[in-house]
């Protein structure tokens, strides 16, 4: 594998950051939109509805970005766009809508922008997940700007590389005290060449290895949860950590997943 990572440093993570602490509503058309605006790589997750569209959601059930209950995959696109993706974020956003992996890619060919997509299956439907996801990518995708599937199901992964065979691919892995035994065997099975792991306890010698191992690193976030009993930090609220991040770029990291987009702003 080739020691030049195709994106740059910086992956605007869902699009925008995520929570209450990014710019936009996370997966959102906007959030994508301002990614590109950065010049930034939007990474963003996605799954199917009801009527087998592949939708941008981070988890299988509506209720922490939307209005409404239940599954995605309970329910159709139809259903799904009469709901408020933005007003959980802040007034300024009630209305937004949950975009299709269509629209997304046609934003990302219209600005040359880069983009990772996690796949996130239902029970039973990882392999189909997969498989939709990176096989509309593939018919839709203009251009040769880098593009990145990704996810931490291997059954997703599986589909992906049926439907894209040719991509690049990365394996999931969270904290590395969760690592599977066998994580480097069912990432070279896969075709994975990246490597998206929680910064949190990833050791600079671990970093390293990977390196050696011929693996893009990747790790995600930039922030620590910080907890305020009075004024504007009451709750939980991301605190950006530079020194995280320039930490993990000394030790080997290709990119970091950045939620923390407003130093971009200035």
């Amino acid at each position: 594998m080739s020691d030049d990572w195709p994106f740059g440093r910086t992956l605007a993570h869902r699009g925008s950051g995520r929570a209450e602490d990014g710019v936009f509503p996370e997966n959102t058309f906007e959030a994508v939109a301002f990614a590109f605006l950065l010049g930034l790589p939007s990474e963003n997750d996605y799954t199917l509805t009801r009527d087998g569209v592949v939708v941008a959601m981070h988890n299988l059930t509506i209720e922490e970005t939307t209005n409404g209950r239940g599954a995605v995959r309970q329910h159709t696109l139809a259903e799904l766009r009469e709901l408020d993706a933005g007003g959980w974020h802040s007034a300024k956003y009630v209305g937004l809508t949950i975009p299709t992996l269509e629209e997304l890619v046609t934003l990302a060919n219209d600005k040359q922008g880069s983009m990772i997509f996690e796949g996130k299956g239902p029970d039973g439907e990882e392999h189909l997940t997969g498989h939709c996801i990176a096989s509309e990518v593939s018919d839709r995708w203009t251009g040769n700007r880098p593009k990145l599937f990704s996810s931490f199901q291997l059954d997703v992964l599986a589909g992906m590389a049926e439907g894209a065979p040719d991509s690049l691919r990365a394996l999931n892995l969270g904290k590395p005290d969760e690592w599977p035994e066998d994580w480097f065997q069912d990432a070279r099975s896969l075709g994975c060449t990246t490597i998206v792991a929680e910064h949190d306890d990833l050791p600079d010698p671990l970093i390293r290895d990977l390196r050696r191992r011929g693996m893009w690193v990747a790790p995600y976030c930039d922030y620590d949860y910080h907890v305020g009993d009075d004024g504007p930090d009451v709750g939980r609220r991301l605190h950006h950590r530079p020194e995280e991040v320039e930490r993990l770029f000394a030790a080997g990291a290709n990119a970091v997943f950045m939620d923390a987009l407003h130093p971009f702003m200035r």
